[in-house]
């Protein structure tokens, strides 16, 4: 037995036009007379989706149609999605002893395909019945880890001469997986049988289970035994499912980047459809829609390919904010596995500068009687931070009885362009000139000084002036004048009230008294009330002599004065020296 397995020039060409070709998958065959259906093969260049459709009629050959051979003409179709189809000749077994006979038939009028290069076919029409050739069996199945498979072909007894049969290959499987392509099985003679062998490749790759498809075509010595010329073997795929995964699982852009495409990939392809959804996980700090847009999907990879990409649209905001982070996550695989990357973490880094605050205003007043007075601060633009500030009293002439500033510092609300505080003004009953207060800016968090830094804040006085008059307790006196000596006599003038400003208040003096019958004491004209005095005396000092005289008397009485005014009793105070000579 000698076994042979080489290419014959008929292989399938590859299906790189745009509609397939059509064509005899040889060029030729042999039958006998007893085959009366013979089976000629057809092939397609490329597998569709349309119904192919091809004409053949008989052009020649020594047989005669309607004796040797029935229909000569005719349409053989091919289905969706297969690249083989049979041409069914019936060969008429007239029981004369008469030569070799052959049959020429001619492809033509393709529908949904083009002719191919083999459109000429010749059977040859044996006038022996020659042994018949035929697979031994007609399906097979075996894993794919277990090497060379051998489709073996028999004769149903054995031949004088040898025995050539032509094969072609179809099927699900690709030359890639067995190593079979189209070609010629040789039995020697007085040999029963001999070997096809397909070298089956054990790959790595996770697949459905396929098939090969092989067809015989008797070529010389034998005829193929009807029903028995193809067999159908089916790789049976061990692989496991490949694990899916992203191809890293952290990357830093900046949030300029636009539309970044993560990668999701495989280790080794697959020969099935896989899908895997993503979708945004928790534990990142970004916004959706505000720093990031993902929309949650399904992501498919082909056949054969290994790597697929999820897109993530990057915001390009203007607001200064911390570094952002969003994490994608990979679930609910088909067709594969989880690999150890599910998690992809993508930084988003800031490019946006901080904003300047200031104050809003460089002036504000405020009555006093107003318990709290709001200062505005702003922003240059919103910031994706919180904005702090400090503010401190650092002039004017308000101390710390006429207001409080917050000792701790200010926020403004990330989004937030302003904010105002509140100045707690202090409402005393104290006469007061109006006073400032500048308050300045300090010590920004997440932003910078604007130009306006600093704010005056004028208090207005809501108090009314103090009155003036002599303390009703210290009325009018009368006292002898003695003979030596200086004799104090004192008249007290008051304030309804205190004041923070200085307050004068002119004496007028009046009477009979002479300039050597008395003095004022030092000072005690005009009466000057310091801030936060309420009371001062007048001194009337009277000089003591012998010289006999009339009583004499010395007035007081208190003038306009500043910063207070008049009251509407006790404004005049009448001292009388009582002569005692």
């Amino acid at each position: 037995m000698v076994v042979g397995v080489v290419g014959c020039g008929f292989e399938t060409p590859a299906p790189t036009e745009t509609l397939p070709k059509v064509y005899f998958a040889t060029d030729s065959s042999l039958t006998d007379e007893s085959i009366t259906n013979q089976q000629i093969f057809l092939k397609l260049s490329m597998k569709t989706a349309d119904v192919v459709t091809v004409g053949y009629s008989m052009t020649g050959g020594s047989a005669t149609a309607g004796q040797d051979v029935n229909n000569t003409s005719g349409e053989v179709t091919f289905a969706p999605f297969q690249d083989t189809a049979m041409l069914s000749l019936s060969i008429v077994d007239d029981g004369m002893e008469e030569g070799e006979e052959d049959v020429q038939l001619t492809l033509k009028q393709p529908k949904n395909a083009e002719l191919g290069d083999v459109v000429k076919h010749t059977l040859y029409i044996s006038a022996n019945k020659l042994p018949r050739v035929r697979f031994v069996s007609d399906k097979s199945s075996a894993n794919e880890n277990t090497g060379v498979q051998n489709f073996a072909v028999g004769l149903d007894r054995v031949s004088p001469v040898k025995v050539e049969v032509l094969y072609t290959v179809s099927g699900t499987a690709d030359p890639d997986d067995h190593g079979l392509v189209d070609g010629l099985v040789t039995i020697e003679a007085n040999e029963a049988s001999g070997a096809l062998l397909a070298a089956i490749t054990n790959d790595m790759v996770d697949e459905y289970d396929q098939t090969i498809e092989v067809s015989l075509i008797a070529k010389s010595g034998a005829v193929i035994a009807p029903g028995m010329g193809q067999h159908s073997h089916t790789i049976v795929d061990e692989d496991p499912p490949p694990a899916i995964a992203f191809a890293a699982s952290a990357s830093t852009v900046s949030e300029t980047a636009g539309t970044v495409m993560l990668d999701v990939s495989l280790p080794i392809r697959s020969e099935k459809e896989i899908k895997i959804d993503y979708a945004v996980a928790a534990g990142g700090s970004a916004a959706a829609n505000d720093d990031f847009m993902v929309t949650a999907g399904t992501l498919t990879i082909p056949p054969g390919t290994t790597t697929v990409q999820v897109p993530v649209t990057v915001v390009n905001d203007t607001l200064d904010e911390n570094d952002e982070t969003v994490v994608i996550a990979l679930s609910n695989p088909v067709n594969a596995t989880l690999g150890a990357k599910t998690q992809y973490t993508l930084t988003i880094t800031d490019d946006d500068n901080p904003p300047a605050v200031e104050f809003q205003q460089d002036t504000s007043t405020a009555a006093e009687g107003t318990a709290t007075h709001a200062v505005t601060l702003t922003l240059s633009t919103a910031s994706g931070l919180d904005v702090k500030v400090s503010v401190s009293q650092t002039g004017g002439t308000a101390t710390a009885a006429d207001l409080t500033v917050p000792s701790t510092q200010i926020t403004i609300p990330a989004g937030s362009l302003s904010t105002s505080f509140n100045v707690t003004i202090i409402d005393d009953t104290a006469d007061d000139d109006n006073e400032t207060a500048v308050l300045t800016l300090a010590s920004p968090v997440n932003a910078s000084l604007g130009g306006r830094t600093q704010h005056t804040i004028t208090i207005t006085d809501n108090d009314n002036a103090p009155t003036v008059r002599f303390d009703p307790t210290t009325p009018d006196q009368s006292a002898a004048e003695k003979n030596s000596g200086t004799t104090t006599y004192t008249y007290r003038v008051i304030l309804s009230a205190s004041s923070n400003n200085t307050i004068t208040v002119p004496v007028t003096l009046g009477g009979s008294a002479m300039n050597n019958d008395y003095s004022i004491g030092t000072n005690d004209i005009p009466v000057k009330f310091n801030p936060g005095e309420t009371s001062k005396d007048v001194r009337v000092i009277v000089s003591g002599d012998n010289s006999r005289e009339s009583d004499e008397t010395v007035t007081l009485t208190l003038g306009t004065p500043t910063n207070a005014t008049n009251a509407g009793d006790n404004q005049v105070r009448t001292h009388t020296i009582v002569n005692d000579d």
